[in-house]
């Protein structure tokens, strides 16, 4: 049997804060050269994405969220939900629910939501949001590695 190929998206505006830990959790899995994983950064989550999450057995969707200090990085399961929120922006379950109608397949799915406090304009993050993307690198890589 083959290995699960395995595609992380990670998204967030990196000109606010805390907001871009998403692309930069990304950055760090994707240093770590893991076999048959695949990573993508997004600024947002868009329709031009449902091809990627089609052609995955699992996807992981990294987001930063607000939350107060030493709350932990959380991973959530998701299924599809055929609702949008907006025409070209939508959430993970919305995208999962797009790639099944248009490519009849829908990868296993979590969210893993990493915590922030600093969302104003700035392009560095915050010193607790720094301690929660460690985190959440070893919690995605425990993850990657049980998916196996």
């Amino acid at each position: 049997m083959s290995a699960r190929t395995i595609l992380i998206v990670g998204y967030g505006n990196e000109l606010r804060g805390d907001d871009g830990l998403g692309p930069r959790v990304v950055r760090e899995i994707r240093a770590l050269n893991i076999p048959g994983v695949h990573c993508i950064e997004a600024h947002q989550l868009l329709p031009e994405l449902a091809p990627e999450l089609a052609a995955h057995d699992v996807v992981l969707f990294v987001d930063a969220i607000r939350k107060g200090e030493n709350e932990p990085v959380r991973v959530t399961p998701l299924s599809p939900t055929p609702t949008l929120n907006e025409p070209h922006v939508s959430d993970p379950a919305g995208m999962l629910a797009l790639a099944k109608v248009l490519y009849q397949k829908c990868p296993a799915a979590w969210l893993i939501t990493v915590p922030g406090l600093q969302f104003e304009f700035s392009e560095s993050i915050s010193p607790e949001a720094e301690k929660a993307l460690k985190q959440a690198v070893e919690v995605i890589r425990a993850l990657v590695e049980s998916l196996r």
